[in-house]
């Protein structure tokens, strides 16, 4: 935890944002979440589908969130994953912010139903997402930027890519043009 509060305090020094992505069963998820957030010894909003302690939102509350901003976020996707309020959580952090994020066992987690697809689906049960869900698992995979903690596993804590002239590396990488467009 001490890589993690470094890093917290270099990611404020810079302006950036991260994410951690942690991924097993929901016992272990929610251990490591808890204890993210009380090392971070801050107001990291939490947001899912059960309460826990303030600050706590549900996915559907989000909206009454806009205009504020929390140091940190925890976003509970273990049952169901609102990426339109993950997207809106996202918006409220601050430089120097960790937006943690729980999900199931990447191996498992394309073939679980999807709590949340009852918001947008026709089907009287939950349904599963398997190509988002695989997708999303990939490139957090593949992000450099991000930290993916999975359960059974050391937390490795990569160093963050350096800062060119002031520019923080996700504006960087954001200004480059994506592999789809034609020149």
């Amino acid at each position: 935890m001490d890589e993690l509060r470094h890093l917290t305090a270099q990611m404020a020094r810079e302006g950036i944002r991260r994410l951690l992505v942690l991924s097993g069963d929901d016992a272990w998820t929610l251990r490591q979440a808890q204890t993210v957030r009380t090392e971070l010894a801050s107001d990291g909003l939490w947001v899912g589908p059960r309460p826990m302690p303030e600050p706590y939102a549900s996915p559907a509350a989000l909206k009454s969130l806009l205009g504020r901003e929390f140091q940190h976020a925890f976003f509970d996707a273990r049952e169901g994953f609102d990426v339109a309020a993950f997207a809106a959580l996202a918006g409220t952090l601050r430089a120097g912010s960790w937006l943690v994020l729980l999900t199931p066992d990447f191996a498992q987690w394309p073939a679980r139903p999807d709590a949340d697809s009852l918001r947008w689906s026709d089907a009287p049960d939950p349904i599963s997402t398997p190509n988002f869900v695989y997708r999303f698992c990939q490139q957090s995979s593949a992000d450099n930027a991000s930290i993916l903690w999975r359960q059974g596993e050391e937390c490795v804590v990569p160093a963050l890519p350096r800062v060119r002239d002031g520019v923080p590396p996700m504006v960087i990488r954001r200004r480059s043009r994506p592999p789809c467009l034609p020149n």
